[in-house]
């Protein structure tokens, strides 16, 4: 009698597709493999978008652009205050021009534009014979990674920029980029009228005392929410890196330069740190005078209208004055720098 086998036909044969997925090496090889391609295919879509601006890039881009007009049109010597939001927002170039007798010019930008793309863009408003006031917030000592605001604007705006970065910087940046820039490029191409006309500023830079909001209750309770920042600086990071080829920059082409403190709020805890100390180092090894102690810039929360880099109007004239008052005492004489 012959004995009948409980495996069904063919039940002891493996496919080939059945070995491939129980093998774990090859599986975790084709997942790679997948991985890289979709990287590649993102890497170069975006590379496509390089010098094409979305409708957030150009409005920054034109802000900037507008900025280095009035620095052409301005009669040098010129001094040209570099920074954030915290410059936009912190000093008055037209009390500096009037009360020191020369031509300021407020170039503060947005601050997560980074240290190494704001000073590119403020070389082209810089001129032989000229000054640069550098007034950073902190955390753009530490500035070390891409972030959506750089890379829009550089990818829109300031493709040279980008393009000059070291390769493994570029594919960095490319591969840190959403996709979604493809449809804003796309959508702000498809626009009849791209002219955005956005520039709410005077003849120095310098915002109009109208575009300074009220200050609700909501958002005194916010300010009042801050805590102490990290103070202090990695010399290797790309913006303390932006900073000291500036430094190197600005001597090659007769510029000088001198930096100083951001305004910010003013905490108990900062009378401890040695951060201060580690930025005014750093300036010191470039040859660059630091104007003022740190306590320049350090404002009570009543001062600032929005985040703790923001000073509302009043404030701001009198942190300029404050910051007059320091240069009368340490013997700067900006006039006197510019003609050098």
């Amino acid at each position: 009698m012959t004995k009948m086998s409980n495996e069904t036909p063919g039940s002891h044969v493996q496919t080939d597709s059945q070995q491939e997925r129980g093998n774990p090496l090859k599986f975790i090889i084709g997942a790679l493999a997948t991985a890289a391609a979709l990287m590649a295919i993102n890497t170069a879509i975006t590379a496509s978008t390089i010098g094409r601006p979305t409708a957030s890039s150009q409005t920054l881009c034109d802000q900037v652009n507008a900025r280095i007009d009035l620095a052409e049109r301005m009669q040098g010597p010129n001094l040209l205050l570099i920074g954030g939001s915290g410059v936009r927002a912190g000093f008055s170039a037209q009390m500096l021009s009037d009360e020191l007798s020369l031509n300021a010019l407020n170039f503060g930008l947005q601050a997560s534009m980074g240290p190494d793309l704001t000073l590119s863009e403020a070389k082209r408003a810089l001129k032989p014979g000229d000054t640069a006031l550098l007034a950073f917030e902190y955390p753009q000592y530490k500035h070390d990674s891409w972030n959506p605001i750089e890379l829009n604007y550089g990818l829109g705006c300031a493709a040279t920029w980008f393009k000059q970065k070291p390769l493994p910087e570029i594919v960095e940046g490319l591969m840190a980029t959403d996709l979604t820039r493809i449809v804003d490029v796309w959508r702000f191409a498809s626009k009849e009228n791209k002219s955005l006309n956005t520039f709410d500023s005077n003849e120095h830079g310098d915002r109009l005392p109208e575009s300074f909001p009220a200050v609700s209750d909501k958002v005194k309770r916010r300010l009042s929410l801050y805590q102490p920042v990290n103070i202090g600086i990695d010399t290797e990071s790309r913006g303390a890196q932006a900073i000291k080829a500036f430094v190197e920059y600005a001597k090659a082409n007769n510029i000088k330069v001198y930096a100083t403190w951001p305004n910010t709020i003013d905490f108990p805890e900062y009378r401890k740190t040695s951060g201060f100390q580690q930025i005014k180092e750093f300036y010191a090894n470039l040859g660059v005078q630091m104007i003022g102690e740190p306590q320049l810039g350090l404002y009570p929360t009543t001062a600032f209208y929005d985040t703790q880099y923001h000073l509302d109007y009043a404030s701001i004239k009198k942190r300029t004055q404050d910051f007059i008052t320091a240069l009368k005492q340490e013997h700067i004489n900006f006039s006197a720098a510019q003609g050098g």
